[in-house]
């Protein structure tokens, strides 16, 4: 009876730990999975000769890497998982347009950065910025408040 109360505590102790390692895992998926579409897309551009948009849509929880000369074919769709969340700043900033010259195309600010997040919020989120020379970053800062 001992041996079981000792475990039933130790297995309370854990899995507080085990959901955050979870939703920690969450925010590193997502961050490599938006950070491949913008890579892939920059990429597509330069070998397509045309630009290529990558289009998030934080209410349906996609991320789409579509060539802008053929909109209605994708060139890949990433979908990211319920707890997952994208802030964008500046939050008008829903798609970014590489052009095949290696840049972004315009409207886009100096700088888009994507916070990205998880429901369970005592998790260090990632930030991902593109600037307007199509260098893509990635770091641990950001705020999901």
């Amino acid at each position: 009876m001992v041996t079981i109360a000792v475990m039933g505590v130790i297995v309370s102790l854990a899995a507080p730990n085990v959901s955050q390692q979870l939703a920690a895992q969450r925010v590193n998926n997502t961050t490599s999975m938006l950070a491949t579409a913008l890579k892939q897309a920059k990429t597509e551009s330069a070998i397509r000769r045309l630009n290529v948009s990558v289009i998030i849509d934080d209410t349906n929880k996609t991320i789409t890497v579509q060539d802008q000369a053929s909109p209605i074919n994708k060139i890949a769709q990433y979908q990211l998982k319920a707890a997952s969340s994208i802030k964008i700043n500046p939050t008008t900033q829903t798609t970014v347009t590489f052009a095949p010259n290696q840049r972004v195309v315009a409207p886009v600010a100096t700088l888009v950065t994507y916070t990205l997040c998880d429901t369970n919020t005592n998790i260090t989120p990632k930030q991902i910025s593109v600037d307007a020379v199509a260098n893509i970053t990635t770091q641990t800062a950001g705020s999901c408040i």
